[in-house]
C-alpha cells in the first residue's frame, strides 16, 4: 500500500476553487499563482506510490509549506481583518490576517494526508480507539498548558467574548490549525516518525516549538508543551483530526477564557 494515496478530487476542484477566487479578488497574482499551481503539482507527485517515502519530495513539500507559511513567497496578497487590537486588558495587542497562502497548505494536503492516515489504519488498533484517551489527552494538554503559561506570568484567567470572536474562530481553526496540523504532523512527525520512531516525534515537538521563536522564549516553552499534546494524539490516532481537535481546543479556550495573546511581562 502506498504511503501517499492518490489526490483526491476534493483536493484539486477545491484547490482550483480557490486559485480562481483568489485571482478574481486580486489576492494572488501570476507569481502567486504558479507558487499554487508548483505546490499542487508536488503534492500530485507526493501521492504516487513511487515518491511516497521519496525523502527529496517530502522535504520539498516540507520546505514549500514552510515558506507559505512564513509569507515568504511572492505573489499572495494576504488581507488583514484586524490590526493591533487589544484583546484583554494588559495583554500584547493582536492581529489578525486571512492567510492565502496558509489556507492553500489546508485546501491541497487535507484531504490528501486524511485518505493516507484512514487506509493506514484501517487494521490498526488505533482505529479502534474511543474517545477516552482523545480527552484525557485534551484535558492534559490545556491543563498543563494554561499552567505553565500562569507560572510564567503570560497567562491569567480572562473570560470574554471579543468583537468579531467569529473570524477569529474561522480563521484560526479553519486555516492556522489546519496548515500547522498538516505540516508539523502530517508531514514532518509523519516522516521523521517512520524514519526514527519515537525520536523522531521528539524533533517534530521541538521543531514546532522552535517555529514560535517570534512570541519569545515562554512561547516556545508553551508551545513545546502543547505541541507534545497534538504530537501524543497523532501517534496514538494515526490520524490528524484527532491533533486538529486537541489544538483547536486548546486555542479556542486561550482565546475565550485566558489572556490574549499573552500578558505584557512586567
Amino acid at each position: 500500500m502506498a504511503n501517499y494515496p492518490t489526490l483526491t478530487h476534493y483536493s484539486l476542484i477545491a484547490s482550483l476553487g480557490l486559485f480562481t477566487t483568489a485571482l478574481l479578488l486580486g489576492a494572488i497574482d501570476l507569481y502567486g499563482l504558479l507558487a499554487s499551481l508548483t505546490f499542487l503539482g508536488l503534492a500530485h507527485q507526493l501521492s504516487r506510490q513511487s515518491h511516497g517515502n521519496n525523502p527529496l519530495f517530502v522535504w520539498s513539500m516540507l520546505l514549500i509549506s514552510a515558506a507559505l507559511m512564513l509569507h515568504l513567497l511572492p505573489g499572495f496578497y494576504n488581507q488583514p481583518i484586524w490590526q493591533q487590537r487589544l484583546i484583554s486588558s494588559g495583554a500584547v495587542p493582536h492581529s489578525l490576517t486571512f492567510n492565502y497562502d496558509k489556507l492553500l497548505i489546508a485546501i491541497v494536503l487535507l484531504p490528501l494526508l486524511l485518505t493516507r492516515d484512514r487506509q493506514q489504519t484501517r487494521s490498526a488498533n488505533s482505529s479502534k480507539l474511543g474517545w477516552q484517551p482523545i480527552a484525557l489527552i485534551t484535558l492534559s494538554t490545556v491543563l498543563v498548558t494554561a499552567s505553565a503559561g500562569y507560572l510564567m506570568g503570560v497567562l491569567g484567567w480572562d473570560l470574554k467574548l471579543p468583537v468579531q470572536w467569529y473570524w477569529f474562530v474561522l480563521i484560526n481553526i479553519g486555516i492556522t490549525v489546519t496548515a500547522e496540523e498538516v505540516m508539523f504532523r502530517g508531514l514532518l512527525q509523519h516522516y521523521l516518525s517512520k524514519q526514527l520512531g519515537r525520536f523522531g516525534l521528539v524533533l517534530a515537538v521541538l521543531t514546532f516549538a522552535i517555529a514560535h521563536i517570534a512570541g519569545g522564549w515562554q512561547w516556545v516553552i508553551l508551545a513545546g508543551i502543547a505541541g507534545l499534546g497534538y504530537a501524543l494524539a497523532y501517534h496514538y490516532y494515526r490520524n490528524l483530526v484527532a491533533p486538529m481537535f486537541v489544538h483547536a481546543t486548546v486555542n479556542l479556550i486561550h482565546f475565550f477564557c485566558l489572556a490574549y495573546p499573552m500578558k505584557i511581562s512586567q
